[in-house]
């Protein structure tokens, strides 16, 4: 191998040898090489053939043995200023052979069903050389070459910088060599697995592949279903004197966590509750009785406080966005997007598996941006499947907030005396009703519950605008149930020397958009002479389309519903939904 005055450097001051160095790479074949000299020359002359391009590697000094009648993946240093042209071999799966079985062959399916291969290595000191990386074969041979600037000690491979020490560590064995330069030196083999190698070296992350049909999860339901009647509720109530089974939907395998599971007293092997937010069909259950320990975020501990009476000392106020360790399992909460105080729950297992229960959720863009949530990385997603049928494709929260602050505003310019009734919930919907308020700037009415619940949320600008005197502003809430035209007359009723004409906003998921077209995201659903009901598609859970593009995006291993799951029919359309949305 001829030296290149482009690619050169000096290892020492007083060590001027111009060295080259060159990476050869080639796809080995199953033809059987009947002359092995005349194999490596034939190597040897294509590496001086091939053109140079960008440096890629420097490795450790080592020499190899010889004896090696095939290599799948070999590392080669040669010194070219010597003429016995010594090589150095890394030898990443290969078949040794010796000098008595050099010459039998091996058909290609031997070869085939070989497993297991092993690494030989033979140290012979000497300063450096330029480096050769070769795979034999008679098709497809790739060329770089490679310049030594200085002595560091790293490994480039496709502009990804890698420790020698660290590369090649699991490989180095612990040789006798002699001290005689002309004395044979004795190799250990390693045997090593060829895919786990590779892996290592150029770092390509392994997809896991999703598991959709699951014999242990149909079991669980299948139990389930035996245990409690078909229903489309979260919660099946037994008859008098027979004790709530908590589903294993509710329970983290591995961990003794359970998720909103507070209908069920204590639950044997649970050490710990967690809350997803303060929505009686998941906190059901949760008094001041309760003496285990629950866990949430700091907007759910304060209301589970202050309306339910649990006390301080049974609940564990949780960060959001980091890991906490909690009996030996990391846990952090992310923003769920569904009510003020709402979070998901990521668990981290100590062997690096990931849990994800969503509690509910509404699946917007933000949350796929989440640096905790990134693809082909979650082994089980618990999943909100409140929407989960193509029926239900409601447009983005923010285009129907928009649409209810555009009507409002457009109602009361045509007059001035129209009281707005906004349906919302005891925890749910404030963002509807506070942007109408910010928009026209006024206060917000609400009942006294209402008031020392909202003034809880950590949410100064709407604190600022509560009022509990409903003359001082025409924006009131009042409960999603009395958005109904019977309701809204007898609340008029009460107000009727100030108002003329009262509108109801009803923000809900279940509402379908109709008789309206283009942006104006409402439908009306009641109208009288003074009294119009208008629905908005607004939903604090996910649509059909996100849930669609969450999973898509997550491709996580296994999915398990968490509502609308009482009946085998809906969960086996549910699991066509996710088959579907994994194969993409």
């Amino acid at each position: 191998m001829a030296a290149n005055e482009n690619n050169s450097f000096t290892e020492d001051k007083d060590d001027q040898k111009t060295l080259s160095l060159k990476r050869i790479i080639t796809v080995s074949s199953d033809d059987d090489d009947n002359d092995n000299e005349h194999k490596e020359s034939n190597k040897r002359q294509r590496s001086l053939s091939l053109t140079k391009i960008k440096p890629s590697q420097l490795m450790n000094k080592q020499p190899v043995i010889r004896n090696t009648r095939q290599t799948s993946l070999s590392i080669i240093r040669t010194n070219s200023d010597e003429g016995d042209n010594e090589e150095r071999k890394w030898n990443l799966k290969m078949i040794t052979s010796s000098s008595s079985s050099s010459n039998q062959t091996l058909s290609k399916q031997q070869k085939k069903k070989m497993t297991q291969t092993k690494l030989t290595t033979l140290f012979k000191q000497k300063p450096s050389s330029p480096l050769v990386r070769t795979v034999s074969s008679p098709s497809i041979v790739k060329t770089e070459t490679v310049t030594v600037t200085d002595r560091t000690r790293t490994v480039s491979l496709d502009g990804i910088d890698i420790d020698e020490e660290e590369l090649f560590s699991q490989w180095n064995d612990q040789l006798n060599t002699s001290s005689s330069a002309a004395t044979t030196t004795e190799a250990t083999t390693k045997t090593v697995d060829s895919k786990s190698v590779w892996k290592q070296i150029f770092g390509k992350p392994v997809k896991p592949k999703p598991i959709v049909d699951d014999d242990e999860l149909k079991e669980q339901w299948s139990q389930l279903d035996k245990e409690q009647p078909p229903s489309n509720h979260r919660f099946y109530n037994p008859p008098a004197g027979v004790k709530r089974i908590c589903p294993f939907y509710k329970k983290i395998p591995g961990t003794t966590f359970c998720v909103d599971a507070f209908n069920f007293g204590n639950i044997e092997g649970i050490q710990a509750y967690f809350l997803s937010h303060f929505h009686s069909d998941h906190y059901g259950g949760l008094n001041k009785k309760f003496s285990s320990m629950l866990y949430s975020n700091q907007i759910t501990c304060n209301l589970c406080k202050s309306q339910l009476g649990v006390r301080p000392e049974n609940m564990t106020i949780l960060p959001m966005n980091v890991f906490t360790n909690i009996h030996g399992i990391d846990v952090a909460l992310i923003d769920a997007n569904h009510c003020p105080g709402s979070n998901m729950f990521l668990f981290r297992f100590p062997n690096g598996k990931l849990i994800l229960h969503t509690g509910d959720f509404r699946a917007a863009s933000d949350i796929l941006k989440h640096p905790l949530l990134r693809p082909n990385q979650i082994d089980t997603i618990y999943l909100d499947t409140t929407y989960c049928d193509s029926h239900y494709r409601f447009p983005p929260q923010d285009e129907v907030i928009e649409s209810a602050v555009e009507l409002v505003s457009d109602v009361l310019k045509e007059n001035s005396k129209t009281l707005v009734a906004v349906g919302a919930y005891l925890v749910g919907k404030e963002r509807v009703f506070h942007a109408i308020a910010k928009a026209l700037d006024c206060k917000i009415f609400v009942e006294a519950r209402k008031f020392r619940v909202l003034n809880q949320l950590e949410n100064d600008d709407l604190s600022k605008r509560l009022t509990k005197n409903p003359h001082e502003t025409n924006i009131h809430v009042v409960g999603m149930g009395s958005v109904t035209q019977p309701m809204l007359q007898t609340h008029i009723d009460k107000y009727s020397l100030k108002y003329s004409k009262i509108i109801g906003i009803k923000p809900t998921g279940w509402t379908t958009p109709r008789s309206t077209g283009g942006s104006k995201h409402y439908s009306i659903e009641t109208k009288s002479s003074n009294i119009t009901v208008y629905g908005f598609p607004y939903s604090e859970h996910s649509s059909f389309n996100e849930l669609k593009f969450f999973i898509e995006y997550l491709k996580p291993k296994r999915i398990i519903p968490t509502v609308n799951i009482g009946r085998a029919n809906i969960r086996d359309k549910m699991n066509g939904y996710f088959k579907q949305w994994l194969s993409v």
